[in-house]
């Protein structure tokens, strides 16, 4: 697979963007190649930068106070992942991790980032509009979904309504794709 500006274009955070601002995108990227097993970032790590999964399939893990890791999401060719910590400037809140036999990568860091908003606005602009709009579709889909449950009336049975919070809250540590 050719890794081009196309890449950013083609991406879950692309729509909006034009061609010059995808090969701006581009421009201010670093490719990087992964194997499988290998760490894109880890949970409480610094928030340095976000990446575009160019080819492969990467895993969103969060370590759970046992210490074991629960998997949140898996996700493939044209996602973004890192967006949290890079917007919030927060520490990781999961760590990533590469299941495919190998992954390439578009880094972005802050600091490029940052150069990119002073340089080309727009192009920041619209790129972070895109990871607002990809965070608030999967913060809608909750709200819908807790809303929904706790609309329910007291005529429903209780034990009905625990079962399906369960099964929700279990969707929600295992499938990001809300």
């Amino acid at each position: 697979m050719e890794i081009s500006h196309q890449t950013w274009l083609k991406s879950n955070v692309g729509a909006d963007l034009t061609d010059a601002e995808a090969r701006e995108l581009f421009m201010i990227s670093a490719r990087e190649r992964f194997t499988r097993g290998d760490k894109l970032f880890d949970e409480g790590g610094e928030p340095n930068a976000l990446f575009l999964l160019a080819e492969g399939e990467i895993e969103i893990l969060k370590r759970l106070p046992d210490g074991a890791n629960h998997s949140l999401a898996v996700h493939g060719t044209g996602a973004v992942v890192g967006e949290m910590s890079l917007l919030t400037r927060e520490r990781r809140s999961a760590s990533a991790v590469v299941l495919s036999p190998a992954a390439t990568v578009l880094r972005v860091t802050w600091k490029d980032f940052e150069e990119l908003l002073k340089r080309e606005p727009t192009v920041a602009y619209k790129l972070m509009y895109a990871l607002a709009r990809v965070l608030a579709g999967r913060l809608k889909a909750i709200n819908i979904r807790i809303g929904d449950m706790a609309s329910r009336t007291v005529d429903h049975n209780p034990h009905e309504q625990i079962e399906e919070f369960q099964a929700f809250k279990k969707r929600l540590f295992s499938d990001w794709s809300f």
